[in-house]
């Protein structure tokens, strides 16, 4: 139950949080990651299921966030630079 509550939890924040961290910044939403994977980390050394719980479902939100906010953030930085026509070749 918890392996899939963290799976489910990536899927159901996945895709809404790329377009959250457009919209809000995805420089606090990298922050937001660490924030949140930190707390998740926390709550696996506890032996209470609802505190485990809760844990997976931070633990999914902080891989949406991983593999969403830093390509993008990195992407966006790399275009400002002007260095985006060296992608293309």
């Amino acid at each position: 139950v918890l392996f899939v509550a963290g799976f489910g939890s990536s899927m159901l924040f996945g895709t809404f949080v790329g377009g959250m961290a457009d919209s809000c910044g995805r420089k606090k939403f990298a922050i937001f990651f660490t924030i949140i994977y930190a707390l998740s980390c926390v709550t696996k050394h506890f032996k209470d299921f609802g505190v485990l719980m809760l844990g997976r479902l931070l633990g999914g939100i902080a891989t949406s966030l991983l593999f969403s906010v830093f390509d993008s953030w990195l992407i966006k930085s790399h275009n400002d630079a002007g260095l985006s026509s060296y992608l293309s070749k």
